[in-house]
């Protein structure tokens, strides 16, 4: 059985005087709208359920749409992956537009990126621009898609990853929670299951860190020899030190070994 070392940390950052982000870490979130800064870290071995959520919309309106996105997700966290992802998806979807219609139309949002750990087996999916990494062997692979308005740009040839990084439009969304379905059937981007490894890192986040950080950036903090409440730290204080022009919310999972069985290594000997 893999045990994966995980930390997850939401900050304001340094110009909002809101945070608008949020994270699910097996029942564990930011429950205060208002709260500026949660941490959470823990060793576990069943694997689970994380997310990374990246509100929209001005007032408390944001942080009630990632809030309702993480709350939502906990009533799934039992279930098969296949089984929940489009009823979790759903459910939360209707809320935020509950929301909306009781707010006379003005609208929010949030974005997903979220990854399901069960049997050594990782499947992430997204809606929205918050990011699922995995780093494995020195080398940062990104998992998810982002659903922008370069994003498509640039799957046309019409831009550069270069031009889309620095594009006006780069933060203009093509799908997130909080889409009335008579505008658009929110399909999220589901990757392909990953078989993990020892050493393997999972990093989930909103773009208040891929906006400040680059991934060549990101990738040589994750080569470091660190625990994941150190790795995340120093992703989010990186972001700051760039500016933090926007909340910043980081998640490790590092997969740091195997439990040992006991009974099996007294009565068999096996390592």
């Amino acid at each position: 059985m893999l045990k994966y070392d995980c930390c997850m940390i939401t900050d304001v950052g340094r110009v909002r005087t809101n945070n608008e982000d949020n994270f699910y870490f097996n029942g564990n979130y930011k429950r205060a709208v208002e709260q500026h800064k949660y941490e959470k870290q823990d060793l576990i071995y069943k694997g689970g359920v994380f997310a990374v959520c990246d509100g929209m919309g001005g007032e408390e309106f944001g942080e009630k749409a990632s809030l309702y996105a993480v709350e939502t997700l906990n009533k799934y966290k039992d279930d098969n992956f296949s089984q929940y992802i489009s009823r979790y998806i759903e459910e939360a979807n209707d809320k935020i537009c509950s929301m909306i219609e009781l707010n006379n139309g003005v609208r929010s949002g949030t974005t997903l990126a979220l990854v399901d750990i069960t049997d050594g087996k990782a499947i992430s999916c997204n809606i929205g621009d918050s990011r699922v990494y995995l780093y494995r062997k020195g080398k940062l692979m990104q998992l998810s898609e982002d659903h922008t308005r370069t994003a498509q740009m640039v799957k046309a040839g019409i831009l550069t990853e270069e031009q889309a990084a620095a594009h006006r439009d780069r933060h203009v969304l093509t799908q997130h929670l909080g889409i009335f379905a008579h505008e658009l059937c929110i399909e999220p981007y589901i990757a392909e299951t990953v078989d993990i490894m020892v050493d393997d890192i999972f990093l989930l986040c909103s773009d208040g860190l891929t906006d400040m950080l680059t991934d060549m950036e990101i990738e040589q903090i994750l080569s470091l020899k660190h625990p994941a409440s150190q790795l995340a730290g120093l992703l989010v204080s990186s972001a700051l030190e760039k500016g933090g022009k926007d909340n910043v919310t980081v998640g490790v999972i590092k997969t740091v070994g195997r439990k040992n069985n006991l009974f099996k290594k007294i009565f068999w000997g096996v390592k």
